[in-house]
């Protein structure tokens, strides 16, 4: 299988996690351009555990977010907590945070922590971290 191949495959996929967002939308009953702080709460309350985006002090020339799911118990749903750089400007907050929204949208692996005191701006760690789109899953949230 070639390049025009691997190209179908994915125009497929992206098909595929386009059509189960706009369930997740209408499921939310999102409809109109909406703020990402109220996008996060009305799909919360329609996902497995609550979404949370919150500033973090994350380095200016670092990673623009991080999602980790916070579980303080093993069996404990927790929730997703999307942190975004406390310094940046509104609407690249907002881009951050639909960007990071779709990590967890698509159900993409993250560092599961039991402290919120565990998360390390400087450390990946396992947690999904935005600072560009050069690999498959990056694109793939950016395009959620």
């Amino acid at each position: 299988m070639g390049q025009p191949a691997a190209g179908w495959r994915r125009r497929r996929e992206e098909g595929r996690l386009r059509r189960e967002l706009k369930q997740v939308l209408r499921r939310a009953g999102i409809d109109s351009p909406t703020g990402m702080a109220e996008v996060c709460e009305r799909i919360s309350a329609i996902w497995e555990a609550p979404i949370v985006a919150a500033p973090f002090d994350l380095p200016a020339a670092g990673p623009f977010g991080l999602t980790v799911r916070y579980a303080p118990e093993p069996d404990d749903p927790g929730a997703f907590y999307i942190l975004y750089q406390a310094v940046a400007t509104p609407l690249h907050q907002e881009h951050v945070i639909a960007h990071e929204l779709g990590h967890v949208l698509a159900r993409h692996p993250l560092k599961t922590v039991r402290d919120l005191a565990e998360i390390d701006p400087q450390d990946s760690g396992g947690a999904l971290r935005r600072t560009s789109y050069t690999t498959g899953i990056e694109r793939e949230a950016e395009n959620d």
